[in-house]
């Protein structure tokens, strides 16, 4: 299949590397434990607030653990380049590269207002179908034990399909045409809206494409946390993948 010529490239250019330079692939699953013991102790320092949700200092715990989260994550897309190029010295450089905060969030902002727009089709077809009383019904509806009466008096399963294609389908595309989005701001450190256009770029006429190796990769990782320790290698290798097939992609427009 022709669809998947890039990914018997790719493929074959992983392996080659884990049998030649395995050595410094070690140093990207280095700062990927490093990110998830992290997250492990955020998740346990999260627990101090179970009965303080909405309190100031959990308000500026999860700021700033968002923040540290968001800059780790550019700091591993950035040490998986630099691993694709050779240039890769240590696991902690994953700290260094908070400075692309700002451009990334404005991009991650762009992104979820296109998400948002993506699922207006849907919303209109609820608001009309409801009559303009969905928010009313909603907010009628929070303690209501009865809801689930309430909206199938409104919607019947034909509706519901119909809901499903127009919020799933929109949101599915909008994500994948804009899913090489961070690689893009990270590897060339553009603006966040740059870094949209670009991958609107890259993914044109590669939806199915990309669908398949989602679906490739998403049971390839089911079965690496399945498995516990191998998701230490089954995710490192996923965004060595996407990063190598975004670099095949830039190289063919």
């Amino acid at each position: 299949m022709n669809i998947l010529n890039n990914f018997n490239i790719i493929f074959n250019d992983i392996k080659n590397i884990y049998q030649t330079r395995f050595n410094e692939f070690i140093n990207v699953l280095s700062a990927f434990i490093t990110i998830l013991l992290i997250r492990f102790i955020i998740i346990g320092l999260n627990n101090l607030f179970i009965n303080d949700n909405y309190s100031i200092q959990y308000f500026v715990f999860y700021i700033a653990t968002s923040i540290l989260m968001m800059g780790l994550e550019i700091g591993l897309i950035k040490l998986i380049f630099k691993f694709i190029d050779s240039n890769i010295k240590s696991q902690f450089e994953i700290f260094n590269y908070f400075h692309l905060l700002k451009k990334y969030f404005f991009g991650l902002m762009i992104f979820y207002f296109l998400l948002f727009l993506s699922i207006i089709p849907g919303l209109i077809f609820m608001v009309v179908k409801t009559n303009y009383e969905i928010l009313s019904i909603i907010q009628n509806s929070i303690d209501d034990i009865y809801f689930q009466q309430l909206i199938s008096s409104y919607f019947t399963n034909l509706d519901f399909f119909i809901i499903a294609i127009l919020t799933v389908t929109p949101i599915l595309y909008v994500t994948i045409r804009l899913c090489f989005w961070n690689y893009s701001l990270v590897d060339q450190n553009t603006l966040g809206y740059q870094a949209i256009q670009h991958s609107l770029q890259l993914t044109k006429g590669k939806e199915l494409e990309i669908i398949l190796y989602f679906i490739i990769f998403l049971i390839f990782n089911v079965i690496g946390v399945i498995t516990i320790i191998g998701m230490l290698i089954t995710i490192p290798s996923t965004y060595l993948f996407f990063a190598k097939y975004y670099r095949l992609l830039k190289s063919e427009i």
